[in-house]
């Protein structure tokens, strides 16, 4: 794996920026919904995943010719995600999601269209907040009061 040539700014107050060579460009812009981006992943195809904790949800990012479209991963409507706080993928597009307020950490898997939820089972959890995946398909989380 080699090494970045640049960092670019990524978050900014109620939206995210990204792109390469250090030329930032807008991605998504939450602040007409009082969004709070608090984590990023991207995957190996070049999609962006925001957790927005305020608006309990996660969005996909996908780039569409010279912009981006956007997908609603989870939600609170839909998912009964409440206050998502970090964000992975791995290697097969699988999306996994620290439910902090919940207690849980949720695995999207693509099917078809959209995703199917299923809750990674754990020992016990109490607020987790970020998540992240290996390559062996191993989940590592940190939980902000329990302290692991």
């Amino acid at each position: 794996m080699g090494a970045a040539t640049s960092i670019s700014p990524i978050t900014e107050q109620c939206g995210v920026r990204g792109g390469a060579a250090g030329t930032p460009t807008k991605v998504v812009d939450l602040s007409g919904s009082g969004g709070t981006p608090e984590c990023l992943a991207v995957d190996g195809a070049g999609n962006l995943y925001i957790a927005d904790s305020a608006n309990s949800q996660v969005l996909k990012e996908s780039p569409s010719g010279s912009g981006y479209a956007q997908t609603v991963v989870a939600n609170l409507a839909s998912n009964r995600l409440y206050s998502s706080g970090g964000v992975a993928v791995d290697q097969f597009g699988n999306v996994y999601i620290a439910d902090t307020d919940n207690g849980r950490i949720l695995k999207e898997t693509v099917s078809g269209s959209g995703y199917v939820q299923s809750v990674v089972p754990t020992s016990s959890l109490d607020q987790p907040y970020a998540v992240a995946v290996d390559t062996s398909g191993n989940v590592y989380v940190t939980d902000t009061t329990t302290g692991c």
